[in-house]
């Protein structure tokens, strides 16, 4: 024993690990060789060995299939070699292996990590071996493994005193041994048998089952590992973890959750010390994801934002991991530290369901009751029996269920029950309501229904038209009583991925007659109405988890919740593939005896004992098919990033409908949410998920249908998914339902007969009736006596202040506001346009009167047509400032349209401005934004210029000649000023001069010192102006500038005069020549396409003049202006322009490929192209018209002569445009 003195031992604050190494029994036996020279030193690994120093003694462990693990012996390590794989060959001798093991080890290493990897040797050296080996008590071990040591037990029966020590020396100390004392709970396992010797653990005293490290209803911090990483911390390997985000559950024992292929299992606890970002140039990073993960992996990670390491400080393994099938675990808490209740950790029930069966389904159920649930549901069914006289009848009805697969739900679910029961119950459905005439088809045809009706306000008039029977039914008790109602009004309008759900906000709060919108109506007319007028036991209600949030409407008023006594159950937690949050109401007779919030609470409590993550295969949900490439673009996208976030996990399903990533909607292990056309991508399935993916995701199995039905509904795959989306989840509801007969006995007991059983007895005794002895004598009758009403004197008030209310807020909710009051034009023109000349003349007659002296001058025109007070008085003086008369006869649209003079026309009609304007004053920087007459006359010009010569001009070119334009203006006018500054009296007659070269001399000084005068303001009048390309103002000058020179965007790609494809008349057209091919009158082959296009639509070459100093500009267009403006001003000539100069016309540039029409000159001459071509392709005829004034008669001959091939005329007149 003294070799177990440098043991490799990590020590906790309760055990001590020892650490070991697994290999195969095949290549374990091979270290233990009869001699030195024949056993093997090397032991080959694909990762070097960092964790041991040279010295340190090691446990030596085997793997026996069907038997254990068992240690057989203690190995003392050397060093770690590098050996590339060429040289294998060297160190064969040293691994023992044989030339046939070689070249299969190399063979299969090479088609793996390829011919110019490596692989490393750990060289051990034999200490001393144990003869029998102790076995090992472990469920699962990698490459390295920490096992504490007290999971060591005796294998044979009768050994010595001293093999006994050596079984289990390193886990007990003793006089030979420096190994540590063994764990207290070692020491309490010992003692447990009666005896200090006895070193076996019996099962019964499983230190897993007597201890659980978990405790039930208790919320455990844990953290979701992948069984890859969980190996390669208990093993040694890495004592780091990577995760996207950093972690706050420093120093904390954190429930360590592995997910495996069975399930989740919680193998142990770890603390996370401190979390450092990562950076990928860091060795210890390269080395991390080099022996952790893989290259997929680590490549998803780079991508991310940022990446942390968490630094592992403590890990400790549970003796036996805990198989947690009934953990609360969702995929999104994959990468970070979340809190959860495990509340059970029994292992998986018998009954878990090994096919796609709702009857599988319910016996799975059933088990997971609890034992009083399981007495209370077996008698409320077997009281079911007394119903309906005995008959054993659920009368059901449904509305808004989408496919009714409820019914079938119920039905199978009942027929497990009737045969664990032994009894004979059936279900009866009653009636079902279905708007969409492609499902009600469905539901005829598949459930057969004895009712069937189309919309929901049958049962708000109380009867409707009948689908099976064809005639008008009446709804009461009578016709369609019913036990149960199942009810799913519609979610469209309230679901979050509606943008218009405002509109619906507090649909299900609103009166009858203010009900708006299919979600309301389906709400009050399809559930609540229904349970008012047949008075069901009980009624489900499902809708989506949306209806349970407040909600703003278009009014800005906070509107309460639609339901407010509801259960959220998620779909994936009961048996399905989908994450599906729907809430689930119940509605039931009272009866007085149970509280409703203590059947509410029962409720909730019944459906979480039924929760589990169980889930099928998912070869099983989602069949082999065809795999599928990713569609390119918005897919593409939406795939990468969830595998982002997901770090490269291929349990990914993905909705591919997002509008991008940053919405992105998608689930690990489980589909999201089915909607009637989003599309899914499974990542692991790499495929599309099909029609039958989608059922099977909902649990609308084919075991639920019929062969017929359900082949139907997966030819059509939008059918399928319009299906799967408005349908229940069948689990959901075979839960709902097997909990509804636990937790609501008594609404169920209704249903039987009085007296059958004691259920039916009210709590609470009717209050006895007192008998009346004897008869009272009538009282006589008098005369009534009706009393004078007295003067009620109202007490006087104070008059409450004016208090201005708001439309939609205050009690005038329909209010639109203050009404528009009439126009002056509206009054005065009255219900008939011919009275406004005799309103203007009555005015004129009673302007006249005042003029006159009369003392009453409205009693001159009170006699006249048209006549009454307001255009009199009223309005007299606002006639008179606001100068109506005159501007009724001048403008009288303006005069219609405004109730008064517009502010726009007083300055200039000599009216001052009703209202000041909230503005600021204008500047006299902002004046300058203004272009001066002179300059925008000049740019026009230029630009007309280019136009008459033949160029093609657009907006860009527009634009640049502005920003040209006011650049040399303002360089123009600050010559000026200097000139006029340093020049004085002699520029000013310069400039007299020149702006007159016949100027006379002047009869007196004083004129022409007041011409000067003149001059000087003018120019001084001039300012620059600022404008820049980038003003929003420039944008509209530029823009006018192109309306007033004639130049607008035009497109030839899109060529118009043509009747759409789809046009009545099309239509006939192509239906008249269809006939005339096929009744034989006319051959296919001489059916030809006639086809008119504008040659003149074209789209103009987009170009933006590069602007140099002004002495070296080089477009001539630019010079011309240049020296237009110096000559305007005054100036000294930079170039002279002569008038002669020729302008060069640059060709128009064309665009739209084979579909333009070039070359475009003369483009603002009208002239269409028109061809008549064959079926098979030939043209047939082709023809140019223009307008006649274009061409002479004599030029249109000679073009008919040179270039028509038929002889026939292809240039036709046509009238002037």
């Amino acid at each position: 024993m003294e070799a177990l003195t440098n043991l490799k031992v990590k020590q906790r604050p309760q055990d001590n690990f020892f650490l070991g190494l697994l290999v195969k029994d095949t290549f374990a036996q091979r270290f233990l060789g009869p001699s030195a020279n024949e056993r093997k030193v090397l032991e080959l690994r694909s990762r070097a060995c960092r964790f041991l120093n040279c010295g340190d003694r090691i446990c030596f462990l085997s793997i026996r299939p069907r038997e254990g693990r068992f240690i057989l012996g203690i190995l003392e390590y050397r060093q770690c070699i590098t050996i590339p794989l060429g040289q294998m060959s060297r160190y064969r001798d040293l691994h023992r292996l044989s030339e046939q093991e070689a070249a299969e080890f190399e063979k299969d290493w090479e088609g793996r990590n390829g011919a110019d990897s490596q692989v490393y040797g750990w060289e051990f050296q034999l200490v001393t071996s144990f003869d029998p080996p102790p076995r090992l008590e472990f469920v699962k071990c990698e490459v390295w493994c920490w096992f504490p040591s007290f999971l060591v037990r005796e294998t044979t029966a009768g050994a010595t005193k001293e093999e006994e020590q050596r079984l289990v020396g390193i886990a007990r100390k003793s006089s030979a041994c420096s190994l540590p004392e063994p764990s207290p709970k070692f020491r309490r396992m010992q003692s447990g048998n009666g005896s200090e010797g006895s070193k076996t653990i019996e099962d019964s005293q499983s230190p897993s089952v007597q201890e659980s490290p978990l405790k039930q209803d208790v919320a455990c911090t844990c953290l979701l590992v992948s069984a890859t990483e969980w190996n390669a911390l208990t093993g040694g390997v890495c004592d780091a973890l990577l995760r996207p985000r950093s972690t706050t559950s420093f120093g904390t024992d954190l429930h360590v959750l592995v997910q495996t292929s069975e399930g989740h299992r919680v193998s142990g606890t770890m603390c996370v010390g401190a979390t450092i970002q990562v950076s990928w140039e860091d060795e210890s990073t390269k080395d991390l994801c080099q022996t952790v993960y893989s290259k997929e992996q680590v490549t998803n990670m780079k991508a991310a934002k940022e990446v942390w390491r968490w630094e592992i400080q403590e890990i400790s393994m549970f003796d036996t991991p805990h198989m947690a099938k009934f953990v609360d675990v969702a995929p999104r808490h994959r990468h970070q530290v979340f809190t959860a209740k495990i509340q059970d950790l029994r292992p998986v029930p018998a009954a878990v369901p090994m096919r796609l069966d709702l009857t599988e389904t319910a016996q799975y159920f059933s088990h997971l009751m609890k034992p009083a649930d399981k007495i209370a549901l077996q008698r409320t069914f077997k009281n079911l029996c007394k119903s309906r006289g005995g008959n054993g009848v659920i009368r059901v009805g449904t509305t808004c269920s989408g496919t009714d697969v409820c019914i079938t739900v119920l039905k199978q679910t009942v027929e497990y029950l009737n045969k664990t029961e032994e009894t004979d119950i059936r279900i009866d459905h009653v009636f079902s309501c279905e708007l969409n005439d492609q499902k009600r088809g469905f539901l005829l045809a598949e459930h057969k229904p004895r009712h069937c009706f189309g919309d929901v306000k049958v049962f708000k008039e109380h009867g409707g038209h009948d689908y099976v029977t064809g005639t008008y039914v009446e709804i009461n008790e009578e016709s369609c009583g019913i036990d149960l109602l199942l009810s799913g009004p519609v979610c469209t309008q309230l679901s979050r991925l509606n943008g218009q759900r405002k509109d619906a906000a507090g649909c299900y709060d609103a009166q009858e007659e203010e009900i708006a919108g299919v979600s309301g109506e389906t709400y009050h007319f399809g559930f609540k109405k229904v349970v008012e007028i047949l008075h069901p036991a009980l009624a489900f209600y499902e809708n989506v988890k949306a209806v349970t949030e407040k909600t703003v409407d278009n009014f800005g008023k906070e509107q309460p919740p639609g339901v407010k006594v509801y259960t959220i159950l998620d779909s994936r937690n009961y048996c399905l593939p989908q994450r599906r949050n729907r809430v689930w109401g119940i509605a039931s007779l009272n009866d007085g005896r149970v509280s409703e919030k203590e059947k509410a609470h029962c409720f909730s409590a019944c459906l979480e004992s039924l929760r589990s993550n169980f889930q099928f295969d998912l070869r099983t949900n989602f069949p082999d098919r065809r795999k599928e490439q990713v569609k390119p673009g918005r897919h593409t996208d939406l795939v990468s990033a969830a595998m982002k976030d997901a770090f490269g996990d291929l349990g990914m399903f993905v909705d591919c409908s997002s509008n991008g990533p940053s919405r992105l909607i998608a689930a690990q292990g489980v589909v999201p949410c089915i909607t009637r056309s989003h599309p899914v991508y499974s990542v692991e399935l790499g495929r599309y998920l099909g029609p039958q993916d989608f059922l099977n995701a909902q649990g609308l199995w084919s075991s639920a249908f019929t062969d017929s039905v359900y082949t139907s509904i997966l030819a059509d795959k939008n059918m399928a998914q319009s299906f799967a989306g408005n349908s229940f989840s069948t689990t959901v509801v075979q839960a709902v339902f097997l909990t509804s007969l636990t937790m609501f006995e008594s609404s169920w007991q209704t249903l039987c007969p009085r007296g059958a059983s004691s259920c039916n007895q009210l709590a609470v005794p009717p209050p006895a009736r007192l008998a009346r002895i004897g008869k009272k004598r009538k009282a006589p009758e008098y005369d009534h006596l009706i009393p004078v009403p007295k003067k009620s004197v109202k007490p006087s008030q104070r008059l409450r202040q004016h208090k201005r209310k708001v439309p939609g807020q205050d009690l005038r909710k329909c209010s639109t506001g203050k009404k528009p009051v009439a126009s002056l034009w509206e009054k005065e023109n009255l219900s008939c346009p011919q009275l406004v000349p005799i309103a203007l003349k009555m005015m004129a007659a009673y302007d006249k009167a005042v003029e006159d002296g009369e003392k009453h001058p409205a009693k001159k025109v009170s006699r006249m047509k048209g006549f009454y007070r307001c255009c009199i008085y009223k309005w007299k003086k606002s006639r008179e400032r606001e100068k109506w008369t005159l501007l009724c006869r001048a403008c009288p649209r303006i005069a219609k349209k405004h109730r008064e003079l517009p502010d726009v026309m007083r300055d200039f009609m000599g009216g001052c401005k009703k209202f000041k304007s909230r503005a600021p004053d204008k500047t006299d920087t902002e004046w300058t934004q203004i272009l001066p007459p002179e300059l925008t006359a000049l740019i026009s010009e230029a630009v007309v210029e280019r136009i008459e010569t033949g160029e093609e001009l657009d907006y860009s070119y527009v634009a640049s000649a502005l920003s040209v334009g006011i650049d040399l203006w303002n360089h123009a006018l600050t010559a000026l000023t200097t000139s006029l500054d340093v020049g004085g009296e002699r520029f000013q007659e310069r400039v007299l001069k020149e702006l007159n070269d016949d100027f006379p001399e002047a009869e007196s000084e004083s004129e022409i010192k007041k011409a000067l005068e003149n001059i000087t303001a003018r120019l001084r009048s001039l300012k620059k102006v600022k404008l820049t390309s980038k003003d929003g103002l420039f944008l509209k000058q530029a823009a006018r500038l192109c309306k007033a020179c004639g130049i607008a965007p035009s497109d030839n790609n899109k060529p118009g005069k043509h009747l759409p494809y789809e046009h009545v008349a099309m239509r006939k057209v192509r239906d008249w020549v269809r006939y005339q091919c096929e009744s034989g009158k006319i051959h296919e082959q001489m059916v030809g396409n006639f086809d008119q296009t504008w040659t003149l639509s074209f789209t103009p070459r987009r170009r933006s003049l590069q602007v140099k100093p002004f002495c070296s500009i080089k477009s001539p267009h630019m010079r011309r202006l240049r020296h237009n403006i110096e000559r305007c001003l005054g100036l000294p000539l930079t170039e002279a322009m002569g008038s002669d100069s020729v302008m060069e016309v640059q060709p128009a540039a064309i665009s739209g490929g084979c579909v333009a029409h070039a070359p475009v000159d003369m483009y603002r001459i009208p002239h269409t192209c028109t061809t008549l071509s064959w079926n098979d392709g030939d043209l047939g005829r082709l023809y140019i018209t223009c307008r006649n004034d274009h061409l002479s008669e004599a030029q249109r001959m000679q073009l008919n002569k040179d270039h028509c091939v038929w002889g026939k005329l292809l240039a036709l007149p046509i009238k002037k445009v």
